[in-house]
């Protein structure tokens, strides 16, 4: 997943800088690495992981629908979520899964 991610991460930032005539700095803003994350943090929640400051983000959003001011996450967090998320060392350091039956065996 965090090969994936970094890849994608990249291009997205590669697109920015497409889409402002090569200014670099665009990528270092708020609202465009706050998006950046939501996208990563979308394909983390369709694999059952809830990222790092995701509640951050949905309030973030909430404010977005709201018309408020600040309608970024702050760029410290935003940046340590999506370094989490293109992290191979983040990405595997997950236990696995244990599954519970939802049936009750008896043992005879």
């Amino acid at each position: 997943m965090s090969v994936r991610n970094s890849c994608f991460y990249e291009s997205c930032c590669d697109q920015i800088i497409k889409s402002h005539q090569g200014d670099r700095n665009r990528i270092f803003d708020e609202t465009v690495q706050t998006d950046i994350y939501g996208r990563l943090a979308e394909l983390a929640r369709g694999l059952h992981v809830t990222p790092e400051y995701y509640s951050s983000y949905q309030k973030t959003l909430r404010q977005r629908t709201q018309g408020k001011d600040h309608q970024a996450m702050p760029l410290r967090q935003v940046y340590a979520a999506v370094a989490r998320l293109i992290s191979r060392d983040y990405c595997t350091s997950f236990a696995p899964i244990k599954k519970r039956s939802i049936f009750k065996f008896n043992s005879a």
